[in-house]
């Protein structure tokens, strides 16, 4: 994996999830241990999360992050 790309919006109730997982420790340790991988974040108002993962193969996977809590966010990751 080369790319993460999350799609969030900063004020609906299903991306809570997403905007807590961003605060929480564990998102800096992953990407500690993993310096390859760079993240992007992006605000999208009106629109349910998201995350986008590219591959060093060119392969673009995304998973839906609509209402998941913080715990299987970071998962994900």
């Amino acid at each position: 994996m080369k790319n993460i790309r999350l799609y969030f919006c900063d004020y609906s109730g299903s991306s809570l999830g997403v905007r807590q997982a961003l605060k929480s420790p564990q998102i800096v340790s992953f990407l500690k241990e993993n310096p390859h991988i760079n993240l992007e974040l992006y605000m999208k108002r009106n629109y349910h999360p998201y995350m986008s993962s590219t591959y060093i193969n060119g392969y673009v996977k995304d998973q839906s992050l609509m209402n998941m809590p913080q715990e299987d966010i970071v998962e994900w990751l």
